[in-house]
């Protein structure tokens, strides 16, 4: 978004400023006249042509994947050090104020996912959808599917097997959160298409172990921007690995910092740590506080964005937020907040008139 934005002269230093609590963000699109779609893709269909055999998301085959005892979530040891900010003694100050969840789903939709879905399940899960998108055997993820599974690219609902299914190769780059609460998960990555790398973003939601909704944004070359390379370039940065218990933020605190963001940006970018870089499409405008202030005194008047949905994973520290930016971008951002301090901001924007949600 900076990129429309250009470099503004901020007067407030965002890693010591404060903000106060933003109530949560109405669960709309901003400004881009959303309604949800409603077009249910059936995978009975698929179910039956498909092989017991296929791939690891299969309910026979898969079976334990599935279930949740698929391979555990890697990844290298957590870099840096900081404070606790859920409340101990040497959290930050400022820290954002907990503000209302929205997950997405009710508490008690919330609370039935989170007793039966592990990180290990989410991943497993993430790990077959983009095996089965570079073998274009859809039949794969249709043994996962919940029989009314809604399916969007872009904003626009796609039939499995259509769209992407049928261009995509392997993937390069996965960086994942996963959300045990409400069974979701959100992947920015790299893939292959046509001799070419471009950046693709997903969302899944699971109920009772099947995928009940897949959100996709694709963004190729002259789309808003694009560098798959910039994003591969960061591969080695670790977002997944579980943070120790006294750097990691509550839920309400992740959730805090996506509402504020999005509610007073450009005047919401708080808490920036100095090696904090947000990235948006993989192009780096440089640092996070460029064009940002933690100010609710700004001038230049707000976006007004508005967060239509979250996936928080506490354990690694990892809070999403989806919105329309302009009213012509299907957008999320992942933040990467360790210590009290934002360490990372990544953006997937894509071309669409609406989120289709």
């Amino acid at each position: 978004m900076l990129c429309l934005l250009g470099v503004i002269a901020c007067s407030d230093d965002a890693s010591s400023a404060s903000v106060g609590p933003v109530s949560a963000a109405s669960a709309a699109d901003s400004g881009a006249g959303d309604e949800a779609v409603g077009t249910s893709v059936a995978g009975s269909a698929a179910r039956s042509e498909a092989s017991p055999q296929a791939g690891v998301g299969g309910r026979a085959a898969g079976a334990d994947v599935m279930a949740g005892r698929g391979p555990s979530a890697g990844g290298r040891a957590s870099a840096g050090a900081g404070a606790d900010v859920s409340g101990a003694p040497n959290a930050r100050a400022g820290a954002p104020a907990a503000s209302p969840a929205q997950a997405g789903s009710s508490a008690a939709g919330s609370n039935a996912a989170a007793s039966s879905c592990t990180r290990e399940l989410l991943k497993s899960t993430v790990d077959a959808y983009f095996a089965a998108l570079a073998a274009h055997n859809s039949a794969k993820l249709a043994l996962a599917l919940a029989p009314a599974a809604k399916l969007t690219e872009n904003g626009v609902v796609v039939p499995l097997g259509e769209g992407l299914w049928k261009t995509a190769g392997a993937a390069k780059l996965k960086r994942s959160a996963f959300d045990v609460e409400t069974c979701s998960s959100v992947t920015e990555s790299v893939i292959e298409e046509a001799g070419a790398d471009i950046v693709l973003g997903a969302r899944l939601k699971l109920v009772a172990a099947e995928v009940t909704e897949l959100e996709t944004m694709v963004v190729r070359k002259g789309d808003y921007v694009s560098d798959a390379m910039g994003l591969l370039a960061t591969r080695s940065d670790d977002w997944e690995t579980p943070l120790p218990a006294d750097q990691r933020a509550s839920r309400a605190q992740l959730q805090g910092f996506v509402d504020r963001y999005f509610t007073l940006f450009p005047a919401g970018g708080c808490m920036f740590a100095s090696d904090c870089e947000r990235f948006e499409n993989g192009f780096t405008p440089g640092k996070c506080s460029l064009g940002l202030s933690c100010s609710m005194s700004m001038t230049m008047s707000r976006t007004g964005m508005m967060n239509r949905l979250s996936v928080i994973d506490v354990e690694a520290g990892i809070a999403v937020g989806f919105t329309m930016f302009q009213g012509k971008y299907t957008d999320f951002h992942m933040f990467k907040v360790r210590g009290g301090e934002v360490h990372g901001v990544h953006a997937v924007l894509a071309k669409a008139e609406r989120s289709g949600w």
